[in-house]
């Protein structure tokens, strides 16, 4: 991506972490009447429709307001060790069982498990 381009996307990032996604369609839309490439306009149009459908997982402004992470280097982090947890010396899994415990070590590292439990012996 050209400096320019890439700048003017990091620009408009910023701008929707704080103003919220609800802007993000009538945006694409005013890019598509600015646009005359049938190839642009057709990937503002695929963008538009994958945005509409995902506007609560790009609300930025709500999860940053939270103090949730908005980046995926948690996950990343969290898929290697649960793997790294399952190669240790010794250990052997099949793919289903290899699956089953994983859930169950991501089910106590984000800490649902006590909550799980307190709730399922009420």
């Amino acid at each position: 991506m050209p400096p320019r381009a890439a700048a003017r996307a990091a620009a408009q990032l910023e701008r929707f972490k704080t103003i919220g996604v609800a802007a993000v369609p009538a945006e694409i839309e005013s890019l598509d009447r600015k646009v005359r490439s049938p190839i642009r306009k057709k990937a503002l149009r695929s963008l538009r429709e994958y945005a509409v459908k995902r506007l609560e997982m790009l609300d930025c402004a709500t999860v940053l307001a939270r103090q949730w992470g908005i980046g995926s280097e948690p996950t990343e982090t969290m898929c290697k060790n649960l793997t790294l947890r399952l190669k240790r010396p010794g250990t052997k899994c099949d793919a289903d069982h290899a699956a089953a415990m994983m859930n169950l070590i991501a089910f106590y590292e984000s800490h649902q498990a006590r909550q799980w439990w307190t709730r399922r012996a009420a």
